[in-house]
């Protein structure tokens, strides 16, 4: 290379950064439960020989990540905490929205794992989640956040860790689309009846049925989109984005 072509510089991790990977293994690596308590800051200034701005920076990251969870005061303190999918929820919409997957893309997704959770579902459903979910069938009277909470369910009930994760961390990007279309009364008949049938094919051990109904259930919503021209927009509507902060924050839920 010329002498004259400037070489890219990689910069070292900072201090944070490295007490972070270092907290954080430890967290993971140890297998930590929940509500472990941590060093204090204090602490981990003595025991790293860190000023105790780098030692927040590093804190900072870690809540960030939804891995520890720190309290102030005389009670105070830092524990682990283990980050629930749907922490990550809000972040994955804003991601989605920038590169702006269209709706058809996430239809395309949907239809690759959830049949196949709702299948698994069946064959490694416990007790205690087939009874959370024959009773978690939506109400007339139901709202989107409890649509969206079904699916996420059927996830968990399926023992497959990544489908859980997946799914639970697409509830914001659904829940937000799902309450942007306005959907009829028909249509959340038609929910309802297919949330309905899904749950009853799990409940009973019918694999089969199971990815079937949840096939049909979305191939049919998919359907309702594409006659309203919204397959190939942004999952969360463009205009939806370009309203007052006020108004979208409503819109958005």
């Amino acid at each position: 290379m010329p002498d004259s072509v400037a070489r890219p510089s990689i910069l070292p991790p900072k201090a944070g950064e490295m007490l972070a990977d270092d907290i954080r293994a430890s967290i993971i690596g140890d297998a930590l439960p929940a509500g472990t308590r941590l060093p204090s800051e204090r602490e981990l200034v003595e025991q790293h020989g860190l000023s105790r701005a780098t030692v927040r920076e590093a804190l900072r990251l870690l809540d960030a990540e939804g891995l520890i969870t720190i309290k102030r005061g005389p009670r105070g303190g830092i524990t682990v905490r283990h980050p629930d999918p749907t922490h990550f929820s809000r972040s994955l919409a804003t991601m989605v929205a920038l590169r702006g997957a269209s709706l058809g893309q996430l239809f395309d997704f949907r239809l690759s794992i959830e049949p196949d959770a709702a299948a698994a579902a069946a064959t490694m459903i416990t007790d205690e989640q087939r009874k959370v979910l024959l009773d978690s069938t939506l109400p007339r009277d139901a709202e989107v956040p409890e649509s969206v909470d079904f699916h996420v369910q059927v996830s968990a009930a399926s023992g497959n860790a990544l489908y859980h994760i997946v799914v639970a961390s697409l509830h914001e990007v659904l829940e937000q689309h799902v309450t942007l279309e306005a959907l009829s009364d028909d249509a959340w008949e038609q929910t309802r009846s297919a949330h309905e049938k899904i749950a009853k094919a799990i409940a009973s051990g019918n694999a089969t049925k199971a990815r079937n109904a949840m096939r049909w259930h979305l191939e049919r919503f998919r359907e309702d989109m594409a006659e309203l021209g919204r397959l190939d927009e942004w999952i969360i509507p463009r205009s939806a984005w370009h309203r007052p902060a006020t108004h979208r924050a409503t819109a958005l839920g």
